[in-house]
C-alpha cells in the first residue's frame, strides 16, 4: 500500500485541462492544490504565501 502512496506522490496532480479556475484568486488556487495532496492546513497557507512572494505574485492573491 505505501508503493502506491509514494508513486501517486510523485506524479501529482492535474486538472482536466491543466490551467487555474479563472474565478479563484491565487491564493485560493494553490490552497485547493494542497487540500488535493492533503497537506496539513498550516502548511498550506505558508506554502500559499511563500509561493505567491517567490514568483511575485502578490496582486494575484
Amino acid at each position: 500500500m505505501r508503493q502506491r502512496h509514494d508513486v501517486r506522490r510523485r506524479i501529482s496532480l492535474t486538472g482536466q485541462y491543466a490551467a487555474l479556475d479563472g474565478a479563484q484568486t491565487g491564493t485560493e488556487n494553490l490552497t485547493m492544490m494542497g487540500r488535493l495532496l492533503h497537506l496539513p492546513a498550516r502548511d498550506v497557507r505558508a506554502r500559499v504565501r511563500q509561493l505567491l512572494a517567490e514568483f511575485d505574485l502578490a496582486d494575484a492573491a
